[in-house]
């Protein structure tokens, strides 16, 4: 088990607004607001993640079991987000992983 972590940035020539829009997408699933600045969504096909709303980006944690698993939840979260004005980077962050 392992978390991915995606960075959304708005692309260049585009303003922080477009975080709002994509905050506003992911809102319109089952979510809970459970920090300022944060809020837990349930996405259809990935599961729950946790979303971070920072100045210049959005963070969005996903906890998948294999990597099959994290390959369909990068594809499905593209695609809730489907904006081509944000641009998207992955990790992996490890700390969490079991063998």
């Amino acid at each position: 088990m392992f978390t991915l972590v995606a960075s959304i940035r708005p692309a260049l020539a585009v303003g922080p607004y477009v975080l709002r829009r994509v905050i506003a997408g992911l809102r319109v699933h089952s979510h809970v607001d459970c920090a300022p600045g944060q809020l837990l969504v349930t996405v259809p096909r990935v599961g729950t993640v946790l979303v971070s709303e920072l100045r210049t980006l959005l963070r969005v944690e996903i906890t998948v079991d294999s990597e099959d698993a994290a390959a369909r939840a990068c594809a499905t979260l593209v695609r809730a987000i489907g904006s081509p004005d944000v641009v998207i980077g992955w990790a992996r962050d490890t700390s969490l992983s079991t063998a």
